[in-house]
């Protein structure tokens, strides 16, 4: 595992090879599992975010992990993502004065697939700290889908190892997917964890 913290443009933490083999595995067979079912939902069922007209700013499909699950214990999604709150205690954190000493006491998983044509326009989250991580099939058969704050001109391009955690209310999008009709219906699209944290009272 690598973490760098970030203070410029705005704090933030990147971090590559959380997971190792084995629990990406898991959780990348826990969303095949779940997409294959068909339970993800349309783009206005997931709580998304809405411009000043009321329109959806999105095109995915999405399920909340936890929604699916009473036990957590039986999901490796869930169960494997705790490694997240590890890192509040890590020594770099402390470069930071917005993550250093964050209290987290609340969360909740979005799993979000993005096929061709789907994208998600500028938004922010309503929750404190957003942590996005991404997972696909290998070798990646789509296009675009980076991460873009959009305030800023800084982009992540999407790959299996990278995990970023930012300020909710930071604005972000992600660029519209490309995907050839072959590779469609076949999840070999963009995967996206997002992890929700906040502080309960």
């Amino acid at each position: 595992m690598h973490i760098k913290v970030y203070t410029e443009p705005f704090h933030y933490i990147e971090v590559t090879n959380l997971w190792d083999k084995v629990e990406k595995k898991e959780m990348l067979d826990e969303m095949f599992h779940l997409e294959k079912k068909g339970i993800f939902k349309n783009p206005g069922d997931t709580g998304t975010a809405v411009n000043e007209d009321g329109i959806v700013l999105k095109k995915n499909k999405a399920i909340f992990v936890d929604d699916v699950w009473q036990d957590r214990s039986f999901s490796n999604i869930l169960k494997h993502n705790r490694k997240i709150f590890d890192l509040f205690n890590n020594e770099s954190v402390k470069e930071s004065w917005f993550f250093d000493g964050l209290c987290i006491n609340l969360d909740h998983t979005l799993m979000s697939y993005y096929e061709d044509s789907d994208y998600y326009k500028p938004h922010r989250d309503q929750s404190r700290v957003t942590v996005l991580s991404w997972f696909f099939k290998e070798p990646q058969e789509f296009k675009g889908g980076s991460l873009t704050f959009t305030d800023y001109n800084l982009t992540f391009e999407v790959t299996n190892d990278l995990v970023i955690l930012f300020p909710s209310n930071i604005k972000h999008e992600v660029s519209k997917i490309s995907i050839s009709p072959k590779h469609r219906g076949i999840q070999k699209g963009r995967f996206c964890m997002a992890q929700f944290l906040n502080t309960k009272n």
